[in-house]
């Protein structure tokens, strides 16, 4: 019980402890946290005990001070709270009121539980603190936010868009609780909600899990959440046959979507789906909610479906639905019709003096900024290159290219599939394209950077060579990690360009696939697009430029370097048309600290320190190019392991030994199966 206060307050905090008696309210407050404790423990068993779990006003101290009074007036309001420290998450079973769970019920709210910690650590969450209420299971994520209506609002809607997404006939997310003099059970404290019988017993609370490091939740990843609640669906479109306002009962049923299972909560409705949608490997995943307001959201808790909304899959069925009928355009007669001449080039224009039709027409082909929706910075998403000084530095971002370039032997596809394994343990869907390397062998050199060292065993060949080997079993929970979030382009196919964009919009569009690797440039067929090499190459990078700001994927793409001098591969020595450099918006060159790059150092203004620190590695990446930040001339220091094939930033040796997604600590299953007792995670 003492620990409880001590993680939840600090030494000096003012506390209150409540305790519900059937005759009224016992409660008091107090600085003596050891003190609170010895008084709490004589009602330990009688009555449910509670404390609050917010700052409170020193002031308030002096109502009852560091002792217990039966029949307080006065205990804690929302005025007395000086600052937010914690949200609550409170997964209740469903149950008759003033009853105990049944042990069933309680493991309903705990894999309920469970299933919204994996949901929020996707968004970005940090690990929250776990604990058992008696009943059921409480998640408490610390915060930093004032006291006011702002915070409020925002807790209350988070709130709301949990219960919507995790709350059904079985367990409820508890939308009261976003109060800033919020209640909480006294953990240590038993749970003694009716009668204590074999069924519905009376049990212990505690506090299961605490992370080594408490992080906050920042403001802008709640409100990120908050975001999900969707908007009344009341408008028909221009092509569905319902009568009066929209009825998504029918509309499911008209377009044969098969429902696993409906329930209901609070006058709203889920319909976990048979299946996803847009992807039937996510099975279960899938839901459609409505809610009592006549509100809609689609959501896949699936990674790679997590930017699909109702609206996206309204359209999927009826395309068009949300688009404004135009009047049909009046005919002309075949005597009123003229026929244009070629257009011709008009470098020397005259505005007309009238602002009539056609100079207002030339008018709307532009908007005035303040009328341009605003950036929505907070929402951005950030790949990290798992290089510690790199990502501290350059944030890259979705819907954009980054070309990896270098001289042969720098180190290219080295860092090429280290950055495949990021984006998979960062639970984005991979497709690689490899056109120089056979499918097995990028499978070989793909799991021996997964593998690690510690997984490696190191074999003799007839030849009496040394190679490496990973360990069997290791090799088959990557490979079950892989699953079906990780493909490779069979180069048995097509190797023009527009089929292979073709294949990679296939799997975008139905594996989920975010995150692309080209590896390179040359190996592919741009012939089709034009019969001059430099147009093709301009054809090429604009197109895949486009594609990606259209469906916000991330591009890494390896290019070759055209003749250098000095043995140094820079900025402007990217192979062919200089559209390359200014369509992408990343350029990282990877560099091998050899005697040329050495040369190349000493040329360089730099101070000592630096120059010892770029000596010092096997390898450099350099920042060629940052179009987001503009951080570009930055070189991290790298070095290289001969047995993983892993590049480690010099600054952070320690990330050697990095385990990857797959490990037992990160793979999805972990979820559930806990490597601590008594860990949801």
């Amino acid at each position: 019980m003492i620990n409880t206060l001590k993680l939840f307050h600090n030494a000096g905090d003012v506390i209150e402890i409540r305790i519900m008696e059937p005759n009224g309210t016992t409660a008091g407050y107090f600085k003596d946290f050891d003190k609170a404790v010895e008084l709490a423990k004589k009602y330990d068993g009688k009555f449910n005990i509670y404390f609050v779990l917010n700052k409170i006003l020193e002031p308030c101290y002096h109502r009852c001070p560091d002792t217990l009074q039966q029949k307080i007036k006065n205990t804690t309001s929302d005025i007395d709270i000086e600052h937010r420290r914690w949200i609550l998450l409170d997964f209740d079973p469903k149950r008759p009121a003033n009853i105990s769970a049944t042990d069933e019920e309680k493991n309903e709210s705990y894999l309920r539980m469970k299933e919204a910690n994996k949901f929020l650590k996707m968004q970005g969450f940090p690990f929250p603190v776990v604990a058992d209420s008696g009943n059921g299971w409480h998640n408490l994520y610390k915060i930093n936010l004032q006291n006011n209506d702002e915070s409020k609002d925002l807790i209350k809607t988070f709130l709301q868009a949990m219960d919507m997404l995790f709350s059904d006939d079985k367990v409820q997310v508890d939308t009261a609780v976003f109060n800033a003099a919020r209640i909480t059970k006294f953990y240590g404290t038993t749970a003694t909600k009716g009668s204590n019988t074999k069924e519905r017993p009376h049990r212990a609370s505690g506090v299961t899990y605490m992370p080594e490091e408490i992080e906050e939740v920042p403001a802008e990843l709640l409100k990120k959440i908050c975001d999900m609640m969707p908007k009344p669906e009341t408008k028909q479109s221009n092509n569905q046959n319902f009568q009066g306002e929209f009825s998504l009962d029918d509309w499911i049923r008209q377009k044969g979507i098969r429902v696993r299972k409906a329930s209901s909560w609070n006058n709203n409705t889920k319909y976990v789906l048979d299946e996803c949608p847009f992807d039937s490997a996510h099975g279960k995943d899938s839901a459609i909610i409505q809610l009592s307001s006549g509100a809609i959201s689609f959501h896949c808790f699936h990674n790679g479906c997590q930017g699909n909304t109702w609206q996206d899959l309204r359209q999927k069925f009826e395309p068009g639905c949300y688009e404004r009928k135009e009047q049909e355009p009046i005919k002309q007669s075949s005597k009123a019709r003229t026929y244009e001449k070629k257009a011709t080039v008009n470098l020397a224009p005259v505005a007309s003096k009238v602002l009539d039709a056609e100079t207002q027409k030339i008018l709307d082909k532009a908007k005035r900024v303040k009328d341009i929706k605003p950036f929505n910075r907070k929402d951005i998403k950030i790949f990290n290159t798992g290089i510690p000084t790199l990502d501290s530095n350059v944030e890259i971002l979705f819907g954009k290219i980054a070309i990896v370039t270098g001289i042969n032997g720098s180190g290219k596809s080295i860092l090429f599939s280290q950055l495949m394994l990021e984006a998979l343990t960062q639970d984005y869907n991979v497709f690689a394209y490899s056109g120089e390397l056979k499918e097995d062998e990028f499978q070989y050199w793909t799991d021996r950077q997964a593998a690690g060292s510690e997984n490696l065993l190191t074999k003799v060949s007839k030849e009496g060579k040394e190679y490496y080997e990973i360990v069997s079993a290791k090799r088959d929970d990557i490979h079950n990690w892989y699953s079906d979030r990780f493909y490779l382009y069979d180069n048995n196919e097509s190797m023009k360009y527009e089929d292979i964009l073709k294949v990679i919009e296939v799997y975008r569009e139905h594996r989920g696939c975010t995150v692309i690797f080209l590896d390179n440039f040359m190996t592919m067929d741009i012939s089709g697009l034009d019969d001059k090499e430099l147009n093709a190459q301009t054809k090429f990078i604009w197109s895949l430029s486009k594609y990606v700001k259209a469906h916000n994927v991330l591009v890494f793409l390896v290019i070759h370097p055209k003749k250098i001098f000095e043995g140094i591969c820079q900025k402007q020595d990217v192979l062919g048309t200089g559209n390359f450099s200014n369509a992408i918006d990343y350029m990282l060159i990877v560099h091998r600290t050899n005697e040329a790059f050495k040369t190349h150092l000493e040329k360089r203004k730099i101070s000592k320190t630096t120059k010892q620190y770029l000596e010092s590695s096997n390898n450099i990446i350099e920042v060629g190019k940052d179009r987001w930040s503009g951080k570009e001339g930055l070189n991290v220091a790298m070095m290289y392991f001969e047995d993983s094939k892993r590049l480690v930033d010099a600054n952070r040796m320690d990330l050697q030994d990095k385990r990857y997604g797959w490990t037992e600590e990160l793979r999805g299953d972990a979820w559930e199966e806990p490597e601590k007792e008594n860990c949801p995670f």
